[in-house]
Order: structure tokens, then sequence, then C-alpha cells
């Protein structure tokens, strides 16, 4: 009786892994979500970026063109109401020219360029403050290649569900018949 409780103890020991597989097991499922993390999660957060950069743009272009709208509305409402604002129209886009009037040409490079005419450049969108420090200790890689071009991205979410797998296969729960 003493050598078929061995057995069976042995066979049970053989069947769970122990401390040491514990950790192997929780460390293959950590790297493997380490690697799938990034593959998700980054081009996500550079769609982000470019969206919030979109809207940064055009939230500029429309409040360039309610500026130009309240522009023109002013000039309407003092050509309706001012004749002398009349007068300059007339003086500039007409070339009505009185006769004792004199006219003097600019050149254009002392024309300062106006605010619209500069390029708008977006402001970047932060990472959040739980990640910037994390952030700020990683290397200087090319991380979008890595994990936002099509071709290295399937292949490193391959191996990280691989990785996964290959946990799951050598240290997951054998079921044990209870006989």
């Amino acid at each position: 009786m003493g050598t078929k409780a061995y057995l069976n103890n042995k066979e049970t020991q053989s069947q769970q892994p122990g401390v040491g597989g514990g950790l192997v097991f929780w460390t293959l499922v950590a790297l493997g979500v380490a690697t799938l993390a990034p593959c998700v999660l980054l081009p996500e957060w550079r769609d982000h970026q470019a969206i919030n950069a979109a809207w940064q743009t055009q939230q500029n272009r429309v409040s360039r063109l309610e500026q130009a709208v309240a522009h023109e509305k002013r000039i309407l409402d003092a050509f309706r109401s001012d004749p002398a604002a009349v007068s300059r129209l007339a003086q500039r886009d007409l070339r009505f020219h009185k006769a004792r009037d004199t006219s003097v040409s600019l050149p254009l490079s002392s024309i300062e360029v106006q605010d619209e005419d500069r390029e708008f450049v977006p402001e970047p969108v932060l990472p959040p403050r739980f990640l910037a420090g994390i952030l700020a200790h990683l290397p200087n890689w090319p991380y979008d290649r890595l994990f936002c071009e099509q071709g290295s991205r399937e292949i490193l979410m391959v191996m990280g569900v691989a990785i996964i797998g290959v946990a799951f296969v050598l240290f997951g729960r054998r079921r044990t018949s209870w006989s």
C-alpha cells in the first residue's frame, strides 16, 4: 500500500505545477500581454492624436472664418451708416480719386504678414500623467515602426498570443479524473 500511495503522490505532483511553474506561467502571460498591449493601444493613441490635431485645425479655421464674417459685418454696417466709408470704398476699389489727392505706392516687403496667413500648428496631445513618468524612462526607439506599421505589428501580435498560448499549454490546469 505504501508503494501505491507513493505513485499516486508522484502522479499528482507531476500534474500540478509547483511555485516555480506558477511563476513561469504568470511571467509568460505578462510578457504576452506586454507585447500585445502596445500593438493595440499605440495605434489607437496615434489615431487619437491625429483626430485631435485635425479638430484643432478645423477649430482654428472656424475661428478665422468667424473673425472674417465679423469683419465683413462691420464693413457692411459702415457702408449702410457711414458716408465716409462709402467714399473710401469708391477710392480704393473703384480707383476714384479727387484731383487734389496724391497716391503713394508701398513695396510689398513692408506689409506685415497677418496671423491668419501663418501656418497653424496644433498643440500635441500629452499622455496621461501616470504614463508620463513611465514613458520618460523608455529608450528612444522607433515605437511607431514596431507597433503601428502593419508588417511588424502583426508579427508582434502573433508572438504575444503565441507566448500566452505556450503558457496555457505548458502550465494550464490539467483536469484530473477523480476515481
